[in-house]
């Protein structure tokens, strides 16, 4: 399974997912971010992605 989306990731969803003993693997890659940074306050993320590479 393999997918782009704009929303939140359901992790717990994923995991119902895979419960069936004949699949493969769930790689989950999950990250807390600090509150700051440099000094300043960390107010938000912006991730970028480029579908056309990630489909490939």
């Amino acid at each position: 399974m393999f997918s782009i989306q704009k929303t939140p990731i359901d992790v717990m969803a994923l995991r119902h997912q895979m419960t069936d003993p004949t699949c493969g693997a769930l790689v989950v890659f999950e990250g807390l971010v600090r509150n700051h940074h440099e000094g300043r306050d960390v107010e938000k993320l912006h991730y970028t992605h480029h579908p056309i590479l990630a489909q490939k």
